[in-house]
């Protein structure tokens, strides 16, 4: 049997939404299964019911970090005056 690392539950919970957002992307929701999520994820699918009680409140919590995402402003300096350098940046 081999040994697994204690990995602390927010970087889990990350690490697992990380992965949701692809295999939804790739497969869709309803194509998803949470014992794909968790071999992406390299965890058991126990770790991840630990962290979410269903795949639905996966769903939720990508949706609520999407809104956040969407509410907060971008913000870019300029360097040197050029869109060009920025860009390059």
């Amino acid at each position: 049997m081999g040994t697994t690392k204690k990995v602390p539950s927010a970087v889990r919970r990350e690490q697992i939404l990380d992965a949701a957002c692809e295999l939804f992307a790739e497969f869709g929701y309803s194509g998803t299964t949470t014992k794909q999520l968790a071999e992406k994820v390299g965890c058991s699918e126990a770790i991840i019911f630990r962290i979410f009680p269903t795949k639905e409140a996966i769903f939720e919590a990508l949706f609520e970090e999407w809104k956040q995402a969407d509410v907060r402003p971008e913000t870019l300096e300029i360097l040197d005056g050029s869109a060009m350098k920025t860009l390059e940046k």
